[in-house]
Parts: structure tokens; C-alpha cells; sequence
């Protein structure tokens, strides 16, 4: 977990970051972004960026960097 892939820049110490759980498995997946990116990215979507699963906004988990 390095980089948001909706801005491409590289997450830091300190950054609000955002991730999902899998609704197959509920396990929590590698797809976390940038909380401001994800708020933008989900004005005009409900879904992840990266799997394109359709996700509530409730269901996003925030991580601990």
C-alpha cells in the first residue's frame, strides 16, 4: 500500500485513507485511497476504483497508516 490510484500520489504518515472489505470473502482488500480522492471519486460513482465493486459509502474502512 504505497500509492492512492486515483490521485497517484504516495500515501504518508498522517494521511485519512480509505479501503473496503471484499464482499465475496469480507476479508479487507489492498484497494485503499486517499479519503479526499475516494469523497470526489464517489460524487459521480459508487463504486471502487480499482475493482469496480459496487460499495456503500459505509462499508469503506478507514486505515491506520
Amino acid at each position: 500500500m504505497t500509492t492512492c490510484t486515483i490521485c497517484l500520489k504516495k500515501f504518508k504518515q498522517g494521511d485519512n485513507i480509505r479501503t473496503h472489505d471484499s464482499d465475496a470473502t469480507g476479508e479487507t482488500v489492498a484497494h485503499p485511497f486517499h479519503e479526499e480522492c475516494l469523497r470526489e471519486w464517489y460524487k459521480t460513482r459508487d463504486t471502487c476504483p480499482i475493482c469496480r465493486d459496487r460499495i456503500d459509502w459505509d462499508d469503506w474502512i478507514i486505515v491506520e497508516m
